[in-house]
């Protein structure tokens, strides 16, 4: 038998029932009612009774129930309709208990347009609000929030915006939960989009530049260095713009010097040139001596020995 449940299906009506199978047995016929007889016919001027000579009367309505024995209102209430539902004393009981019930429960006196500021305040502090930004202390963003969001600044500002709306302290709560999801949500979206589009951009970038995709990187940072040498590439946010390492790139020549290759100054000469002006460097008295002098020798120095490790990769 197959494991499909069509198959088994089709199994199954393939098969022939056992002889006693009450579904393969057909059931004998019923028996044939026995005739009856006609009914007598009406007498000549008598009519058949119809619906409309011979209508169905109308239901007599339930009398109400009679008052229990022994049990009587004061007369003053018996004739008040209001008290017309109670024929014994059990009855009442159970009315005035569930009266008292309600009383005794715990009610909130409801606002209008009428209702003085005092009056508003006291009915939302009774709902869990409070009047000032100070009252929501306890409502904060997790620490999987992110930073800036926990910061006092941001999270002062929705506490006083609850205050300002009357929220009572258990939605705050619930409100900050879920604008803290879905911050955490658009960061992930937001990080996954941009990882995305850099990743096409250097598949792109790849695909432009060839085998000499790396060559290019090498001159991008080159002309970084050069150009600003207090920024950091592995950190600044313009080290993973692909737009500003393809503009880096292509005006390499434009200010490519003797310790940089060109066409016309290969590895071995741009290397030798590099360790002359390091020396020259070396040689200088302000590269010792502290002072604005000896920052700038020492970023050029800087820049010289990264180019050179470049050169020898």
């Amino acid at each position: 038998m197959s494991n499909n449940l069509f198959s088994q299906l089709n199994d199954d009506q393939n098969t022939p029932a056992p002889a006693n199978d009450p579904v393969s047995t057909p059931a004998p016929a019923p028996a044939a009612a026995p005739e009856s007889d006609p009914a007598p016919a009406a007498p000549e001027g008598n009519p058949a009774p119809t619906p409309e000579n011979n209508p169905t009367p109308a239901p007599t309505p339930a009398p109400a129930p009679a008052p229990a024995a022994g049990f009587a209102l004061p007369e003053e209430y018996a004739k008040d309709p209001m008290f017309a539902n109670f024929k014994d004393l059990q009855a009442l009981c159970k009315s005035y208990k569930a009266t008292k019930e309600l009383v005794g429960r715990k009610t909130i006196a409801g606002i209008d347009e009428n209702s003085t500021p005092e009056q508003v305040t006291e009915f939302y502090e009774k709902l869990g609000a409070h009047a000032d930004a100070a009252g929501y202390n306890n409502v904060n963003f997790s620490e999987a929030a992110p930073e800036i969001m926990r910061s006092d600044k941001i999270i002062n500002q929705y506490r006083e915006a609850f205050a300002r709306c009357h929220v009572p302290e258990a939605m705050a709560k619930a409100l900050i939960a879920e604008a803290e999801k879905s911050i955490i949500a658009g960061n992930k979206a937001e990080a996954e989009a941009a990882q995305t589009r850099f990743q096409n951009a250097v598949a792109e970038m790849q695909r432009d530049w060839g085998k000499d995709y790396k060559v290019n990187l090498n001159k991008a940072q080159v002309v970084w260095q050069k150009l600003r040498p207090d920024w950091d590439i592995m950190t600044h946010p313009l080290g993973d713009n692909i737009d500003v390492i393809r503009l880096l790139a292509d005006i390499y020549p434009l200010i490519a010097d003797g310790t940089m290759i060109t066409e016309n100054n290969g590895p071995a000469a741009a290397a030798a040139t590099i360790e002359q002006e390091k020396q020259s460097i070396l040689d200088n008295p302000a590269y010792w001596q502290p002072g604005p002098e000896q920052a700038k020798l020492r970023a050029r120095m800087f820049e010289l020995t990264e180019r050179g490790i470049n050169l020898r990769k």
